[in-house]
């Protein structure tokens, strides 16, 4: 992490724990819930804002992943903590073809153990993240942003999702 970074006192989420339930709205004005997508693989992209270019690239590089595995049925989802009007923009602006859900009070956030208090600037937002969840509904991936400078590997997040089919 860089030097002004500080993680929240709760831990991240491991491989192998059980994702937490949680109730969103989502980005198509949807309410979702995780437990109705048991029996699906699940990509959990947790995004720490959205008008960036770090983040549009990595929009960009998740709505590429989405295209190519919706065929097989894993679902891509986004959880930003900004409002949904904010969401509503830049699920237009970029064409985001996959699920955006608002986390404004920060709950699921905090319940995945990714809510950081500093991070490259900025504050008690989601430190940047993808967990994937099987059909289980147990993390069997994760991956957690260290800054604003890596991206996640795309082809590797694929990989593990195809296998969990």
């Amino acid at each position: 992490m860089s030097d002004d970074s500080k993680s929240d006192s709760q831990q991240p989420l491991n491989v192998g724990d059980p994702a937490p339930d949680f109730h969103l709205m989502a980005s198509d004005n949807a309410e979702c819930d995780l437990s109705d997508l048991k029996g699906e693989v699940v990509v959990l992209v947790f995004f720490s804002e959205t008008f960036s270019e770090y983040t549009t690239e990595q929009v960009k590089m998740f709505a590429k992943l989405h295209r190519s595995l919706k065929r097989d049925h894993v679902n891509v989802i986004g959880v930003v903590t900004e409002p949904m009007t904010t969401i509503d923009t830049l699920v237009d602006e970029e064409q985001v073809p996959f699920r955006i859900l608002c986390d404004f009070d920060r709950v699921v956030v905090q319940e995945f153990g990714v809510l950081a208090q500093h991070i490259d600037g900025l504050t008690m937002v989601p430190r940047p993240s993808v967990f994937v969840i099987d059909k289980r509904g147990v993390i069997i991936y994760r991956w957690l942003g260290e800054d604003h400078e890596i991206q996640p590997d795309i082809e590797e997040i694929a990989q593990v999702a195809r296998a969990a089919l």
